[in-house]
């Protein structure tokens, strides 16, 4: 009797094994109905990144990743991203991603940015709000200046703070700049307010509302390891702080 409750047991533990193995992941790429690959959340709320024509998909993947805050023991945060290069002659890029806290730990104060800002903003975002916030990133700052990109970058900002500050998702804009751009820059707030434009119309951001069933949502193929690309150490920098509700640790 015993040996039976044993091998039931084990049975049942080995088929919610593969359940689980099974389950879809949390976030992942789907294909639009125009094929353009985008990232996917499932977790609450569910939403998706629609990433403008422009835009082809060069790199996707998900990191484990160490923030500013050095507090944090051997976790890190779960970084999940999607880069799109722009095809115009402008040469964007767009960065949509995803980063979620370990344990208790929850991302700082909305308006925060890691970086000197030009200019910020908020707004009501279909069922969430926007931080928006405009920064110039050097090459050695920018995580995705990979390869032979240098110089500066003008850079646009889009975040969301989810499920109680545990996740945030980026929208980011970029494009590169000359030295003299980036010195008058404040001198022009026309374009400034003609890039944030550039920068919101590159991705739209899709809140699933309950009883909705999007079948790209509900199916994503899951991220694989980002491997060497882009700084782990720049990465934990753009990402901003972390706080513990308990305070010090």
């Amino acid at each position: 009797m015993k040996v039976l409750a044993i091998a039931c047991f084990l049975v049942i533990g080995a088929l919610f094994f593969v359940y689980v193995c099974k389950e879809n992941p949390r976030q992942g790429m789907s294909a639009l109905e125009d094929g353009q690959m985008c990232l996917v959340s499932r977790a609450r709320p569910a939403f998706y990144c629609i990433p403008d024509s422009n835009f082809s998909l060069v790199n996707a993947g998900w990191k484990s990743v160490r923030p500013t805050d050095r507090r944090l023991d051997s976790e890190g945060v779960r970084l999940s991203l999607a880069v799109y290069q722009e095809k115009t002659e402008k040469k964007g890029l767009l960065v949509t991603a995803i980063a979620e806290t370990p344990g208790e730990w929850e991302w700082v104060a909305a308006h925060h940015v890691p970086f000197h800002t030009l200019r910020t903003a908020e707004a009501p975002y279909g069922m969430e709000k926007i931080y928006e916030s405009l920064f110039i990133l050097d090459s050695k700052q920018n995580p995705f200046a990979v390869g032979e990109a240098e110089g500066k970058f003008l850079v646009y900002r889009g975040k969301f703070l989810l499920c109680f500050r545990k996740s945030q998702l980026l929208i980011e804009y970029h494009e590169p700049i000359s030295e003299e751009e980036a010195r008058i820059i404040d001198l022009n707030p026309d374009f400034q307010r003609a890039f944030v434009e550039r920068g919101r119309h590159a991705c739209t951001v899709r809140f699933i509302r309950k009883g909705e069933n999007i079948s790209y949502v509900e199916n994503p193929e899951k991220f694989e390891p980002l491997g060497d690309a882009y700084s782990r150490e720049r990465l934990g920098t753009w990402l901003g702080e972390l706080k513990h509700p308990g305070g010090n640790r």
